[in-house]
């Protein structure tokens, strides 16, 4: 074999070792991609996973139906979470309610009397997602990875049940028994209304002390679990959020804007008639001091808050305590708050409401992730 030929037969091995060599490369580093995706997406999953049991068991503590409850919590917590650009939704989503038991640091579902939450996420890399590994692709096209995340969150929250009357007017709260309100109405003394004593209520609204659910002013609490029938006229009912078709003020059927006027210190409000209201009061009779502006509820936006902070006199939708979703809405107590007193939208007369619901106070849940 002549130098030439040796020469060639040497470039070509040398061609041959670089094209193996740079395959192999390649695979490695095509390879380490796809690892360092699935491992970025198991963290990325992982946080959502997080943040749903946590919301999850927030939500669950505050609700008289907690498997439900918990699930649209979780899902609406990973709602914004996206991995790989593509969002999580119910299909990514178990979300399962029980007890854990401290000592023996187990998980058991059930629905009774439930104090954690577990919440498992997961996601599968396919080609329906667009952008499947390419090398796992290559070699195992039937078997795309699976990444899953897992958490346990325990809750513990304080609730008390309550049983306001549907004939609580709201203007009355914290006023003495036997004072009269005209509702705006000096025209008609039968939609007059009075404030009465804890043995005869007559128009006053249900108070509560927030010291007697551990609730002090930056607490958050709830309203949930509503239960009973109530009406703001005899022969028909409505539930907790009210007639949305039926909007009043104090003193006004249907107004066209919200109302700038009070009555006893305490600001008006335009919402639904019979829905269930609340106002935050301190120590004080609500004649004393500046009047807050007034709120209002009138459309369904307005009503499906997620968290309020009313100021105190000023009149707060609570309705059934959740919104369109499933969550469960959040109350901030306000500065110098003592109490709190519930009762029903009405226009005027208050004295012909009947019924009442029944419901639950929550103070503030304490989450925490245990596994």
């Amino acid at each position: 074999m002549d130098h030439r030929t040796r020469v060639n037969s040497r470039r070509a091995t040398v061609m041959i070792y670089t094209v193996v060599i740079m395959t192999v490369l390649m695979g490695m580093g095509v390879f380490a991609v796809d690892v360092g995706r699935i491992l970025l997406s198991k963290s990325q999953l992982q946080d959502a996973a997080d943040a749903a049991a946590r919301y999850a068991a927030s939500g669950m503590a505050n609700s008289s139906t907690p498997q439900a409850t918990a699930q649209a919590h979780a899902l609406a917590a990973i709602g914004d979470c996206k991995i790989e650009g593509a969002a999580l939704n119910s299909s990514h989503l178990t979300t399962t309610v029980g007890t854990w038991n401290a000592l023996t640091n187990v998980f058991t579902a059930t629905t009774t009397n439930p104090n954690a939450v577990k919440v498992d996420l997961t996601y599968r890399f396919t080609s329906g997602n667009g952008r499947p590994p390419l090398f796992l692709n290559v070699i195992a096209p039937s078997q795309q990875p699976l990444v899953h995340a897992s958490v346990v969150t325990k809750v513990a929250a304080t609730a008390s049940t309550f049983s306001p009357p549907a004939s609580g007017n709201l203007w009355l709260s914290g006023m003495p028994a036997g004072t009269l309100t005209k509702n705006f109405r000096n025209d008609n003394s039968t939609v007059w209304d009075y404030a009465g004593t804890s043995e005869l209520m007559r128009q006053s609204p249900l108070p509560l002390q927030l010291s007697s659910m551990n609730l002090s002013e930056g607490d958050a609490l709830s309203f949930e679990g509503l239960s009973g029938t109530a009406s703001y006229v005899a022969g028909a009912t409505n539930s907790a959020d009210g007639d949305s078709g039926f909007v009043v003020s104090i003193g006004q059927t249907r107004p066209n804007s919200v109302p700038t006027n009070n009555l006893n210190g305490i600001a008006n409000v335009r919402a639904p008639i019979g829905a269930v209201m609340a106002v935050f009061l301190n120590d004080d009779s609500p004649t004393s001091g500046s009047t807050p502006s007034c709120l209002d509820f009138a459309s369904a936006s307005q009503r499906n808050y997620s968290s309020i902070s009313p100021q105190l006199k000023q009149v707060f939708f609570v309705g059934d305590g959740k919104k369109s979703d499933g969550t469960v809405q959040k109350i901030i107590v306000p500065p110098g708050a003592t109490r709190v007193c519930i009762g029903m939208m009405d226009a005027w007369q208050w004295n012909d409401n009947i019924g009442n619901f029944s419901f639950k106070v929550y103070g503030s849940p304490v989450v925490t992730t245990v596994r």
